[in-house]
């Protein structure tokens, strides 16, 4: 996958389109680390700010992988907006905002799930373009991300059936 990158053009080729969705990969899972550390202090349940440290450090993780992702295509890591998880955290940030503070936990499992979503179907996109490319040391490592995001929605879904109070309406 060597020659030149499209940084900032129009998308002209699969290697442009994966290239694009790798450095917004970098972006989102700098983000996210950044975001799962301060989302752990406004925890109320242990568990929850046990996931949220362990999502951290699997999102630097991930950072590490990607950029050996970039290296192993010929490529040095750059960085692009995510702005799909940007506008994720706006939207759960917002949520979070008008909560009443026993829907507090609820309100970020529920951030939590979308993100890690959105961060399941990046892997799989990337996954697909880099089979398709024939980068098949690339796909080794972005699977690993893949896994742990797949991984993580599992854990949080889990939690997410013991912090989600039964109906009832806050004052």
């Amino acid at each position: 996958m060597g020659g030149q990158v499209n940084r900032f053009g129009r998308l002209k080729t699969p290697e442009d389109l994966f290239f694009a969705r790798l450095a917004a990969a970098l972006r989102m899972e700098l983000t996210v680390a950044e975001l799962a550390d301060r989302m752990r202090s406004s925890a109320g349940n242990h568990d929850l700010a046990d996931l949220l440290r362990e999502r951290a450090e699997t999102a630097r993780r991930h950072v590490t992988n990607v950029e050996a992702a970039f290296r192993l295509a010929g490529k040095e890591p750059w960085e692009r907006p995510c702005t799909g998880v940007d506008g994720l955290i706006r939207e759960g940030e917002t949520t979070l905002r008008r909560a009443h503070p026993d829907l507090r936990d609820a309100t970020i499992v529920a951030s939590a799930r979308a993100i890690l979503a959105y961060g399941a179907a990046t892997y799989a996109t990337l996954l697909d373009l880099a089979g398709a490319l024939g980068a098949h040391d690339v796909v080794v490592l972005l699977r690993e991300n893949f896994d742990d995001q797949n991984d993580a929605g599992v854990a949080i879904g889990t939690l997410a059936g013991t912090l989600t109070p039964a109906r009832r309406t806050y004052a």
